[in-house]
């Protein structure tokens, strides 16, 4: 099985040649779609978690 991490800027510079056979793993699709529509926060730690929340739309 080929197992590749896609990127829009891999996609230029990946050439692939011969005999490949690509596989859907399905498993990690399933572990995959358990963080769907969690949204992440790294920031400063002197923020309160209210802070960052509401003053991301000024990103």
């Amino acid at each position: 099985m080929l197992s590749l991490h896609w990127h829009p800027k891999h996609v230029s510079i990946l050439k692939i040649s011969g005999e490949v056979n690509i596989e859907i793993d399905y498993k990690k699709t399933d572990q995959d779609a358990v963080w769907d529509g969690l949204k992440g926060y790294i920031t400063n730690p002197k923020l309160t978690d209210k802070q960052v929340i509401e003053n991301y739309d000024n990103l």
